[in-house]
């Protein structure tokens, strides 16, 4: 077998052998011809670098990955979304890494060191340093906080906490893009919530009624159980678990929700709560003309209406007449 076959090869691309030893293809995002060992190069750089200049068109790029020598993400993805359940197959991504995961609008630069766009940077070194370019203190920045996400890695359910987000749809967001979609997450707690009347608090406990501690060692959360604390031990905090929905559910929490806050705006925007059908993608909602719109950019399962096909020109007319948006109650949110 020669040198050439053995080398990874991307579905969907077509390569030539143009220099003995060597694959050659045809790259979109960077409008020219290079050989495979030059574009594993590239992506590898731009994955340690998190580069913002010369080798950003290569970073997150999945031929990249594969000439690198690692597995397809559309493969990874679709692994883990069988270890987080689903009931529909993974077709596409499970983020978009040009939008900033705080703010959710498209960023055409990310500030890596924070992991958000040049804008919500600025915000949040207004609020560190008290002061913004008037030299007031700011008074809109959301403060942030810890999130604690449940997820399925490498097939084992586990919990993550994540640092200095404004949101849990932040948190989620980065913990995709921290994996690299390597990801699912669930919804369960790790124990039954139970009232201390002595001690005046909620906390965790197993079947057995031991007290759950926490641990935490890279990010990531364990919980032991105890059949009872020593002094200076607290047991688990009790927190909210995260939300999985289908695209129909999310649609009438959020239209329910958004009639106290308005927060949904015109264009497609990540929410907290991930999509019940795959596991491994947020929901991204939109609100137009009263109604709320929700879909998953993973299955493409969504409550948008498919139209019914038009009938060819001098064809008889069909009984059937195209659907609107108004005239199925069921997809009106």
């Amino acid at each position: 077998m020669s040198a050439v076959a053995e080398l990874p090869r991307a579905d969907g691309v077509e390569y030539i052998e143009l220099v003995s030893g060597l694959l050659h293809f045809r790259c979109e995002r960077l409008n020219g011809t290079m050989s495979t060992a030059n574009c594993a190069g590239r992506a590898a750089i731009a994955e340690r670098e998190k580069a913002e200049g010369r080798y950003s068109s290569c970073l997150f790029c999945p031929i990249g990955m594969v000439h690198s020598g690692r597995e397809h993400p559309l493969r990874i993805l679709r692994q883990a979304a069988a270890a987080a359940g689903a009931t529909r197959e993974v077709i596409g991504a499970a983020d978009t890494p040009a939008c900033c995961p705080r703010c959710g609008r498209g960023a055409f630069r990310i500030v890596h060191s924070a992991g958000v766009c040049v804008s919500c940077y600025n915000r949040e070194r207004e609020a560190r340093i008290g002061r913004n370019a008037k030299g007031k203190a700011p008074i809109t920045f959301k403060p942030l906080r810890t999130w604690r996400v449940g997820i399925v890695l490498n097939g084992e359910r586990t919990y993550a906490l994540v640092h200095g987000v404004q949101s849990e749809s932040e948190a989620i967001k980065r913990l995709i893009k921290k994996y690299d979609g390597a990801l699912g997450f669930h919804d369960e707690q790790p124990g039954t919530v139970a009232w201390d009347a002595d001690a005046n608090r909620f906390e965790y406990r197993t079947a057995a009624g031991e007290v759950l501690l926490e641990v935490e060692y890279d990010g990531l959360l364990s919980y032991m159980p105890v059949a009872e604390l020593h002094p200076g031990e607290v047991p688990a905090q009790p927190r909210a678990a995260t939300m999985r929905m289908t695209v129909h559910e999310a649609a009438n929490w959020l239209k329910a929700a958004n009639e106290e806050d308005d927060t949904l705006k015109t264009t497609w925007r990540a929410q907290s709560i991930v999509c019940r059908a795959c596991g491994v993608s947020q929901v991204h909602a939109r609100q137009l003309s009263g109604h709320v719109e929700a879909r998953c950019p993973a299955c493409e399962d969504s409550t948008a209406l498919k139209q019914q096909p038009r009938r060819a020109p001098g064809a008889a007319p069909r009984a059937y007449a195209l659907q609107r948006r108004s005239a199925v109650a069921d997809f009106n949110y």
